[in-house]
């Protein structure tokens, strides 16, 4: 049964890498190319109402002071497209031109995302092109057509999949391998935990007027601020290094202790509240209204104190069996938690969500 068990967490692990790997290689290859190529997206209109995607990287643009020119090859045409920059900003253009073959193309505006800055997203209509080749375009550019037939709550519920996967492999390689490599990632998590907690907390002080009328600035403020937040996070990280190593006197283990029982009170609220957020839609469940969040809200706390008590606990027995528990609990929350945020700050970078 153990050597069952071993065998299916290497694979897991094998599977996660792959899964978060394709997915990767998927929007990195599709993103947005903002403001290298100046606007969010372009798509072809069809006689069947929809619409297919072009993905950015394609283009060639070049800039002058009034105006874009972008030039991509499909189905052995250039496609030319100018684009009069807009008197405020210029990735919010007055007019879009367009040509295919030598032939004039209508060209509107649908509107702006971000991408990863703000910027126009164009549509093409009346392109001289067969249903045979709008399928050849569709099938050739499948990446970015697909992701945007996926949207972006799709996306959400993928990201959200592979940092619950993440948990649970995570936690199990951590019960099951109880040595340097899941006591470096229960660090690790207890100080991603640690220092989101440092952050959320200090971040919502009312701050300004103390701030400026000590003649700093907000931007310090807020490097000193990360800075300090990242501080926590460091001496967790060590401390609680050292206690599962067993280097730490008394005054140092207790200390270790009351920053990893933080860490992991965070980490445990910042996995559900991702959970509660995303998940529900998945199963045509409703988060929308306050009253339902604000609920949710405490029923995370409510749980993560419960873990955090119990993890409390189990560092104070110090036993093998404890400490496995607490490294198996950090290990699935800090992986769901690190996870979910990594791969949210990706799709933020690349323009996917807004």
């Amino acid at each position: 049964m153990y050597r069952a068990l071993l065998f299916s967490s290497r694979f897991m692990i094998g599977l996660w890498i792959v899964l978060v790997s394709a997915f990767l290689s998927l929007l990195l290859l599709n993103a947005p190319r903002v403001p290298s190529t100046p606007f969010a997206s372009l798509a072809i209109s069809t006689t069947e109402s929809s619409v297919i995607y072009l993905p950015n990287p394609i283009f060639n643009c070049t800039a002058t002071d009034a105006q874009f020119q972008c030039q991509a090859d499909v189905q052995n045409q250039t496609l030319n497209v100018t684009l009069l920059k807009g008197s405020d900003y210029p990735y919010n253009p007055n007019v879009c031109r367009a040509e295919y073959g030598n032939q004039l193309v209508s060209c509107k505006d649908t509107g702006m995302n971000y991408a990863p800055i703000l910027a126009t997203m164009y549509e093409l209509t009346g392109l001289p092109l067969t249903t045979e080749q709008l399928q050849a375009i569709e099938r050739q550019y499948w990446g970015i057509n697909t992701i945007k037939k996926w949207g972006e709550i799709r996306l959400l519920w993928i990201v959200m999949g592979l940092a619950l996967a993440a948990g649970v492999i995570f936690g199990l390689f951590a019960w099951l391998h109880p040595g340097g490599i899941s006591k470096g990632f229960v660090s690790v998590a207890c100080g991603f935990g640690t220092y989101q907690m440092v952050w959320s907390v200090l971040g919502r002080l009312p701050y300004y007027d103390a701030v400026t009328s000590h003649g700093l600035t907000l931007d310090t403020w807020h490097r000193v601020l990360h800075g300090g937040a990242i501080a926590v996070g460091i001496i967790t990280i060590l401390t609680t290094a050292l206690f599962l190593w067993e280097r730490l006197n008394p005054i140092g283990a207790v200390l270790a202790g009351i920053l990893s029982v933080l860490g992991m009170f965070q980490l445990c609220w910042s996995s559900l509240r991702w959970t509660f957020v995303h998940l529900p839609p998945f199963f045509s469940l409703s988060t929308s209204s306050s009253h339902v969040g604000y609920v949710l809200m405490w029923v995370s706390m409510a749980i993560a104190t419960i873990f955090a008590i119990f993890t409390a606990v189990q560092l104070w027995q110090h036993s093998r069996q404890s400490l496995q528990w607490f490294r198996c609990l950090s290990g699935s929350f800090g992986g769901v938690a690190i996870a979910a945020n990594v791969l949210m700050a990706l799709l933020l970078g690349l323009g996917y969500i807004d």
